[in-house]
């Protein structure tokens, strides 16, 4: 590696960091497989770890509806966990809509 890639790898954070206040779902691979087809994923095939922080609504600013239900996506390959993308859970079908994927296998 180059003095420019050692320092870039120093300086590049995880895609996922900055969407820390998002709640956090882990899905078994072949689940991972379909959210990235851009498959609905329906709670039950879904370990959610982590509700969104302000699902409750309660931040200091206008929020946008969305976000109080957004959830990090992270699959697990060969028992290591993935960031896979963004979902936003849809009340009216009661399942996790992708929003934006990252991963691509």
């Amino acid at each position: 590696q180059s003095m420019d890639e050692d320092w870039l790898q120093a300086h590049l954070i995880d895609t996922d960091k900055p969407l820390h206040n998002f709640g956090k779902v882990v899905v078994a691979a072949d689940v991972a497989e379909k959210f990235i087809m851009g498959w609905k994923l329906p709670l039950y095939l879904c370990d959610v770890v982590k509700e969104p922080r302000y699902a409750d609504g309660k931040f200091p600013l206008p929020l946008r509806d969305e976000f109080r239900r957004a959830y990090n996506i992270y699959g697990m390959y060969d028992g290591v966990e993935t960031f896979l993308g963004v979902a936003f859970y849809d009340t009216k079908y009661k399942k996790l809509v992708a929003d934006k994927v990252f991963y691509v296998k």
